[in-house]
């Protein structure tokens, strides 16, 4: 009998143990997040889908050019009260606004739209230096999104 309640001790404890360190790494994962991410632009360009080159391929030096400039320029501000503004400079747009949250230990972002649209993407990666983000696109195909801190 007390081997069976050494033993249940010991997994009460580790199982503690294992939800204590999820939760220290979910909390060092927000604070890393938390601040104005952009898109790196060439990684933006290399891992694009293979349909959005092509038409890069064929595109005009001009289109090439505006379409970097637009990348370059498009950010995502994650704010520490749980909120994330969404800039993609189009003429007359605003910023878009959405909450955001991390599960499963801190390896998933979700983002919360203001119409209610769920969107969840897996953190492949982040350090004060890159954020990689894991998503889906419209067409279900996985892409990797390549983020560095904004520079004014």
């Amino acid at each position: 009998m007390k081997s069976i309640r050494y033993l249940f001790f010991l997994t009460l404890i580790f199982t503690l143990a294992t939800i204590m360190q999820g939760q220290a790494q979910a909390e060092v994962i927000k604070k890393l997040i938390t601040r104005k991410w952009q898109y790196h632009v060439d990684e933006y360009l290399k891992l694009m889908p293979k349909a959005y080159q092509e038409q890069m391929k064929i595109a005009s030096q001009e289109e090439v050019i505006m379409f970097r400039h637009m990348v370059s320029e498009s950010y995502m501000h994650f704010k520490s009260d749980g909120t994330v503004e969404l800039k993609i400079p189009v003429p007359g747009a605003k910023p878009e606004k959405m909450t955001w949250k991390l599960t499963n230990k801190g390896m998933t972002l979700v983002t919360v739209e203001a119409n209610g649209q769920v969107s969840k993407a897996e953190i492949m990666e982040v350090t004060d230096e890159r954020l990689i983000l894991k998503v889906q696109d419209e067409n279900e195909e996985s892409l990797r999104v390549v983020f560095v801190p904004f520079k004014d």
